[in-house]
């Protein structure tokens, strides 16, 4: 099965989106689309027409947090799970800098940050924020923290590590 990276830099009204296969070649299909149901089809489309021409194929998409902007566009990959076998995962930002600051890289633009973004996920740094679904984990995390009794279990499991 084939494996397709894509980087999304999300920007307040549009996403920057970056192609990258397996052979670490950027596919042309890479595009600014607007934060619309306009935008998020115009994705669809591209996102569908890869599927049929490297059929079987999984899609790899990483977003960096950018303080809520990336919601909807999370929204919009949890449900084209239901069109494609799709990942997504919701990458620290400060974390894919640090990354390629290790490689002498800056970014200058929202597309090669995009770029940047579809690299990072090629290299595998995301194996620590492996989220299958960044939506219900966040709400799953947030309850944890809010529940008495998962607070306990954290102080047990530290003190057995002492």
């Amino acid at each position: 099965m084939k494996v397709i990276y894509i980087g999304g830099d999300v920007s307040k009204g549009y996403v920057d989106v970056a192609f990258l296969n397996q052979s670490m070649t950027f596919l042309q299909e890479a595009g600014r689309f607007d934060d619309t149901a306009i935008g998020q089809s115009q994705l669809r489309d591209r996102i569908l027409k890869l599927k049929e021409k490297h059929d079987p194929v999984q899609f790899v998409v990483g977003l960096e947090a950018s303080g809520g902007l990336e919601r909807n566009w999370l929204k919009f990959f949890r449900e084209m799970k239901t069109l494609c076998d799709i990942k997504v995962f919701l990458l620290n930002p400060l974390a894919v800098r640090k990354f390629f600051e290790r490689n002498l890289r800056r970014n200058k633009t929202d597309r090669i940050s995009a770029r940047n973004i579809a690299e990072y996920l090629f290299s595998g740094g995301r194996r620590k924020e492996n989220r299958t679904n960044c939506w219900e984990w966040r709400n799953d995390s947030f309850r944890r923290r809010r529940d008495p009794s998962a607070e306990s279990n954290a102080e047990t499991s530290c003190s057995r590590r002492l």
